[in-house]
């Protein structure tokens, strides 16, 4: 198990744990944050459903609709808007 980060980007108790959603977690009922992998097609983001304590999904791509059918009521969504635009100009 990764060791938590303490405090890292200001947030107490925040423990990263690596997961490429190509299948279930073994935590899933504590899972809050997801950040799915980059580009990969193997998503199964129907997991998401699955995740009792979920509250935010951030895509690492400034589209989202692929994600919002999967979404949970009351989940939020961020995209990364502008994030790549530095490195494809």
């Amino acid at each position: 198990m990764p060791a938590p980060l303490g405090g890292a980007g200001g947030v107490d108790q925040l423990e990263v744990v690596p997961w490429d959603l190509h299948g279930p977690h073994p935590r899933a009922d504590e899972i809050e944050v997801v950040v799915p992998p980059y580009l990969d097609q193997q998503l199964q983001l129907s997991l998401l459903s699955n995740l009792p304590s979920l509250r935010l999904v951030q895509v690492l791509t400034a589209g989202y609709d692929h994600v919002v059918p999967h979404l949970p009521q009351g989940v939020r969504l961020a995209n990364a808007v502008g994030v790549h635009d530095a490195s494809t100009a």
